[in-house]
């Protein structure tokens, strides 16, 4: 269908939209079709109540593309602070293997047995807090778009 578009006017066939490119919202768009909108609103109803709801509604698009870049901005802070905890908490679950020496002195089943569910234990743990510390970032943000949008429950979709 496209070939035949461009045989039939000599132009090239315009791009062939994807699905993403229709599932996203971009700001600067919305803003723009509100303020032509407000135009035309404008220019036939001069002064109505609905040229206010729509100056209103330009308000809170503007407002909402700009914490949406606010939002969209990576946290440094929390970021450094997160992975010097996760160097720090690895470098000191390995120290004992480096600086302490420790003879393995297992003399039965049990003793090994109780030794392997200390290291699973310790591991896991770990891992818990490292899952922790790289989502940090992500809940903080969460957390702000929440309180600013009281309309959306704290669950998500």
């Amino acid at each position: 269908m496209n070939e035949r578009a461009e045989v039939t006017t000599g132009e090239p066939a315009p791009a062939r939209r994807t699905k993403t490119e229709f599932r996203t919202l971009r700001p600067d768009h919305i803003v723009t079709t509100i303020e032509s909108v407000l135009d035309r609103i404008e220019t036939r109803f001069p002064g109505s109540g609905l040229g206010r709801v729509c100056c209103e509604l330009l308000e809170i698009g503007n407002h909402a593309e700009a914490f949406t870049v606010s939002l969209r901005r990576p946290i440094y802070v929390i970021r450094v602070f997160s992975w010097l905890l996760i160097v720090g908490l690895v470098a000191l679950a390995l120290a004992p293997f480096f600086f302490v020496d420790v003879s393995l002195g297992l003399s039965n089943l049990g003793e090994l047995m109780q030794a392997i569910e200390a290291t699973l234990n310790e591991v896991v743990l770990l891992g818990l807090a490292i899952v922790f510390l790289v989502t940090w970032e992500r809940r903080t943000r969460w957390r702000t778009w929440c309180r600013v949008c009281p309309g959306r429950s704290g669950r998500r979709s």
